[in-house]
């Protein structure tokens, strides 16, 4: 008896292990995330305006292999696809596999920069810009739905495949020490709790940051143009008096390596407010003015950002003076003259300048990487810009307005002489403008000179004058060329000098009143540099003269300069003839004074003279720095490099 009730109890626990396991075989095909997607189904089928459609794809994916404990289903809504055939045409497994996101997600835990995957294997990006959220450019709005251990949001359109590329990018603030000195050595600290707001490049507001106790914010942004300004309090980095530009904050001055490697800026010192060029000019000034600081996203970076009180920044605002921007805009043309001299030198072998670019300029060995030619580019520009900003300035007086035309009217001359046709720039900044043809630029400089001969009877009139014709003679407009120089010959205001080696002086008689002191190198024969002289007035006339068949004219204009070396007069019967004289006088007289290169090419004997030393005839012009040609995509090269 006992027996069989033992029997009984054993047969008992078996039945119930069997009942037990065919309770589990029977559920055996239905995984947890089966059950979440089953749950998630029937609570579309409940909800208003999902797509039919959308849901009927969710039926079909087989979940019986996954592991998954929740989703985040993103769900289609009729109301953009107009039709269930608009989704039905494209609701392949994959389509709708890419919205459904594992694990459960509410809107809250949807953070900037985060990277979601979905059942596709594809990887969706989290973007929260001025508290919307947006995944792979898709706004997600509206409430969650819970199911289970899930989540169902409502959207308006597919995700798109291609996810949005997102990058790290960090802001570190740092407060400017007012109180810097030699003694106070530490010329920043951190800010926490600074509010940075960026914008997009349209100017909406992305989003408003607060920086962690250390002055630091983190930030996932996608790839584009941004802008951003940042404030504590009445502290900001950008400042201005009243308008609502300003200058940005760049630092403060702990160093006089910083103040002389730094853009000009007035008023600098040691412990005073550095600003940013904004506009890479070389000189801080009202274009230079900005709302807010536009950056580009294309990696990951950090940047720091400074900033100061409203009483600190207002004392270093920096506002140009004419005068100062004049004194600025003659430093950089001297830099010019000094370029040209040497350049023109040692591609005529008129001197010899040991430095590597110098000698390949002297060997013909010259291509677009040349720093020296870069140099001649950049410095012609460089003061054009200034000059272009003097002109324009609120306080420019008729005899500076003059002035600078004259100047900016040069430096053109020189640039179309050596590289022929170049941008016009009639602005302060300078951005991929194309080449200008040889002749609008030769009228360019016409205009701007006879704006200066129509003002009167004064030196800059027939320095104009000058000018204008050694322009017209290298156009082989004679004739213009030829009235140009008589005006400035009858005035009776110049002559030559009775000693020669009085060239250089503080003032000599032939000298018409423009020269640089400041400009001495290895080319240096005295402390003054005239750009024009009256002997190059005579020997331009001689040779404007023999060009129009003039030789008369011409034989008397170049027995006055052999007169004044006490040398015999000549009697040329040719053009050719006169020719040969004035180059052997321009060598001696007019040495290493910076016109040698284009009188040559005038004058038909640029080969003639230099072909030995290996120029070529497209030597004629030196080739566009190879810096300009990477970075202005309008830029055309000269023939020959």
């Amino acid at each position: 008896m006992k027996k069989d009730f033992y029997f009984s109890v054993l047969f008992l626990i078996v039945m119930t292990i069997f009942m037990v396991s065919c309770s589990e075989d029977d559920g055996s095909g239905v995984s947890e995330s089966q059950k979440q997607i089953t749950s998630i189904v029937s609570q579309l089928e409940k909800m208003d305006g999902i797509n039919s459609s959308f849901i009927e794809g969710l039926k079909k994916l087989d979940f019986s292999k996954m592991d998954e404990k929740a989703f985040t289903v993103f769900a289609i809504s009729d109301s953009p696809l107009k039709s269930s055939a608009s989704l039905g045409s494209t609701s392949s497994d994959m389509v709708i596999e890419r919205q459904i996101v594992k694990g459960a997600y509410t809107l809250s835990q949807l953070k900037n920069g985060f990277i979601l995957y979905t059942l596709s294997g594809d990887q969706l990006a989290v973007i929260v810009s001025d508290g919307v959220t947006y995944i792979n450019g898709v706004e997600i709005s509206g409430s969650v739905t819970q199911v289970s251990n899930s989540c169902i949001f409502k959207v308006n359109q597919l995700f798109p495949r291609e996810m949005v590329e997102v990058k790290k990018v960090q802001f570190v603030v740092e407060r400017c020490n007012e109180g810097w000195s030699p003694l106070n050595m530490q010329p920043y600290m951190l800010v926490p709790e600074a509010e940075i707001n960026i914008y997009t490049e349209e100017g909406n507001l992305f989003g408003t940051y607060i920086a962690d106790r250390y002055g630091i914010v983190k930030v996932s942004l996608p790839v584009g143009v941004y802008s951003y300004e940042v404030n504590k309090g009445n502290e900001r980095n950008i400042f201005s008096k009243q308008e609502e530009a300003g200058y940005v904050i760049a630092g403060i001055f702990t160093s006089q390596d910083e103040i002389d490697q730094m853009p000009y800026q007035l008023d600098v010192k040691l412990g005073g407010l550095k600003y940013v060029d904004y506009n890479g000019d070389g000189i801080i000034d009202n274009n230079d003015k900005t709302d807010r600081v536009y950056f580009h996203v294309e990696s990951d970076f950090s940047n720091t950002v400074y900033i100061a009180s409203l009483n600190f920044a207002s004392t270093y605002l920096p506002t140009v003076s004419i005068t100062e921007l004049i004194f600025e805009s003659q430093d950089i043309f001297k830099k010019i003259l000094r370029i040209n001299y040497g350049i023109d030198a040692v591609l005529t072998h008129q001197a010899t300048i040991n430095q590597t670019d110098f000698v390949k300029l002297s060997n013909f060995n010259i291509h677009p990487d040349n720093s020296i030619v870069r140099q001649l580019w950049d410095y012609g520009y460089s003061f054009i810009i200034r000059a272009n900003k003097v002109i324009n300035h609120e306080n420019l007086s008729e005899e500076q307005l003059m002035g600078a035309l004259f100047y900016r009217a040069y430096a053109y001359s020189i640039l179309v002489d050596y590289f022929g046709g170049v941008p016009i720039i009639s602005n302060v900044t300078m951005g991929n403008e194309p080449r200008s043809s040889v002749d609008d630029v030769c009228n360019y400089i016409y205009a701007e000179l006879d704006m200066i001969i129509a003002k009167g009877n004064n030196s800059l009139k027939y320095s104009a004058l000058q000018l204008k014709a050694r322009i017209a003679a290298g156009k082989g407009e004679f004739e213009r060329a030829k009235m140009s120089l008589q005006e400035i010959i009858n005035s009776g205001l110049y002559s030559l000098p009775s000693n020669i080696s009085t060239w250089g002086g503080d003032k000599i008689s032939e000298g018409i009143d423009l020269r640089f002191s400041g400009t001495d190198d290895v080319l240096r024969k005295g402390e003054f540099s005239y750009l024009i002289r009256y002997t190059e007035t005579l020997l331009l006339y001689a040779e404007v003269t023999a060009n129009l068949g003039e030789i008369t004219v011409a034989n008397q204009t170049v027995n006055m300069l052999l007169a004044q070396q006490n040398l015999a007069p000549v009697n040329s019967s040719s053009r050719d003839q006169v020719h040969d004289i004035i180059y052997e006088l321009r060598t001696t007289l007019l040495n290493k004074e910076g016109i040698e290169y284009v009188a040559l090419k005038r004058m038909n004997k640029f080969l003639e003279v230099l072909q030995n030393f290996g120029a070529q005839e497209f030597h004629q012009l030196l080739p566009i720095p190879i810096s300009v040609m990477s970075s202005n995509p309008n830029m055309v090269q000269n023939s020959g490099y």
